[in-house]
């Protein structure tokens, strides 16, 4: 969903949508756990949502679709119910085995894409070694992480690192690839932040 939602919009605007992944780990939390948050979490969940909602809805410029938005947000939400699934099951088997079978299936799951959108020209290797090294290195080392955080944190508390995700994504976009942030985006992502701590 990542990978395709920013064909229409920019990083940094991912990123901040991101950002609302602990909002849903929350708010999923609280539903499948049939536990209401506090008062206090109340208060952050809507707070953050506004934040989500001024990003999505006001945009970041001319390159935000209303579809790469929903599909963030759509990944967001997913991420959420993931980490609050996996929390029981790394409990129980550990975080490799089960990222390995997520993996797996997932894999499965994406095959026909993959087909389907073949490259016709032949590949190079440094591009297949690319993906390989941050594929294991990159995305693999913080999976197991990430499992291991929750399935010792909790679902809701795990999540907390991916508040670094929004700021570094904003940073590196205006930087590296001349992305600007408006004024609602801006807001939208200091409210995230302040809902995801409270």
């Amino acid at each position: 969903l990542i990978p395709t939602a920013q064909q229409w919009i920019a990083s940094s605007v991912a990123a901040m949508i991101n950002g609302a992944l602990p909002l849903f780990a929350a708010l999923l939390a609280a539903i499948m756990l049939r536990k209401a948050p506090g008062r206090v979490q109340m208060v952050g969940l809507a707070i953050g949502f506004v934040g989500v909602a001024l990003i999505s809805w006001r945009g970041e410029g001319a390159n935000t679709q209303f579809s790469g938005v929903a599909l963030m947000l759509l990944a967001s939400l997913l991420e959420g119910l993931s980490m609050n699934i996996a929390v029981p099951l790394q409990q129980r088997y550990g975080a490799l085995p089960v990222l390995l079978r997520a993996v797996g299936v997932a894999a499965l799951v994406t095959l026909p894409l993959a087909v389907a959108n073949a490259p016709t020209e032949a590949v190079q290797w440094s591009s297949i070694g690319s993906i390989i090294s941050l594929g294991v290195l990159g995305t693999g080392i913080a999976y197991i992480s990430m499992a291991t955080l929750v399935g010792r944190m909790g679902a809701t508390r795990g999540a907390v690192a991916i508040y670094l995700v929004p700021v570094f994504a904003l940073i590196l976009g205006v930087q590296l690839r001349d992305e600007t942030v408006t004024l609602a985006g801006g807001v939208g992502i200091v409210l995230i932040l302040i809902g995801a701590w409270a």
